[in-house]
């Protein structure tokens, strides 16, 4: 699990490190990986925050809206008093905070390209920049656990698709019998 985590954040983060790696080194004291970190947590500003955050939590959001969609009162009311336990065990907790971010990243974009002046001297704007690489991290960890989260419940993948290839098979052939 580790391992896949490992990979995705290496492969999705390229563009961040590629933008830290190829950046001037700053002048200055401080050790040489100190002042790469430091490029590599500048690297990501609340505008593409936000572009990866709607990418990584959209899924995780979609999770709750598939399952409270197309359910009749009493089931609605029966999946609200269980809560969202049946997913995972702190999901309920990880697609609030899946939300916020969201919401705050939304804010923000959207305040960057109307007024960035008036945004940058903002505590959102601070918390945002401060701590972009932990709110990538997650984000990006709620993406894995979608992932994980609908290879469990998608049951075979091979017997599904090979079904869906027997429906569409079997329904040409009646189009084709009804024509002759």
């Amino acid at each position: 699990m580790l391992k896949k985590f490992t990979v995705l954040l290496i492969l999705t983060s390229l563009p961040i490190i590629y933008t830290a790696f190829l950046s001037p080194v700053p002048q200055g004291a401080g050790q040489i990986f100190e002042k790469l970190f430091l490029q590599l947590k500048g690297a990501v500003n609340a505008s593409e925050l936000f572009v990866y955050t709607a990418t990584f939590l959209t899924p995780i959001l979609y999770v709750v809206y598939e399952g409270y969609t197309d359910v009749s009162g009493e089931e609605l009311k029966r999946r609200i008093a269980e809560g969202v336990r049946g997913v995972y065990k702190g999901f309920g907790l990880v697609a609030f905070l899946s939300f916020l971010v969201m919401l705050s990243t939304a804010v923000a974009y959207g305040s960057l390209k109307n007024n960035p002046d008036t945004f940058k001297s903002s505590f959102l704007s601070y918390f945002l920049v401060e701590y972009s690489a932990w709110i990538y991290v997650f984000s990006l960890f709620c993406w894995y656990l979608t992932l994980l989260y609908e290879a469990r419940t998608a049951g075979d993948f091979v017997e599904t698709n090979r079904n869906s290839e027997d429906a569409v098979s079997n329904a040409f052939q009646s189009r084709i019998a009804g024509k002759g």
